[in-house]
């Protein structure tokens, strides 16, 4: 949790959880590695 004790929105993300990826030229969603999948950090 951070300081406030609330979640906040995951900046890599936006919030959705999910990060878009270019693998061999076609674009695919995978979990957010910065959140893991959740679309909040703290």
């Amino acid at each position: 949790m951070g300081k406030h004790g609330k979640q906040v929105p995951c900046g890599m993300c936006r919030g959705t959880g999910k990060i878009s990826t270019t693998d061999d030229g076609k674009s695919r969603d995978i979990p957010c590695t910065g959140c893991g999948g959740t679309g909040r950090q703290g």
